[in-house]
């Protein structure tokens, strides 16, 4: 599995943009520098391509009803085996 980071929602969005196919999953802050989360979450619903990604809000502030488009929000601090089970649901779907 491959991970990329970004710094910023808009270095976030780039990357996604740039890759050739989908990632099985996109983690999430809400408070980022440059293009916040909730706006990079009404990019990527706006975008015909990636509109489908599934987006995981991991945030310390934020609630779930403040970003509809997520597939679930995690509160931090962020527990690592719920982190690493919703990432797994995701990123391997059909393996038990």
């Amino acid at each position: 599995m491959e991970v990329h980071e970004a710094e910023n929602g808009e270095v976030a969005l780039e990357i996604l943009r740039s890759m050739h196919g989908e990632p099985c999953l996109v983690l999430l802050d809400l408070m980022m520098p440059v293009m916040s989360g909730p706006e990079l979450l009404k990019v990527l619903h706006e975008s015909h391509r990636l509109a489908a990604l599934p987006v995981v809000v991991l945030s310390a502030g934020g609630r779930e009803q403040d970003v509809p488009e997520a597939r679930r929000f995690i509160k931090k601090p962020v527990d690592t085996k719920l982190l690493m089970d919703v990432v797994h649901e995701f990123c391997n779907p059909s393996v038990s």
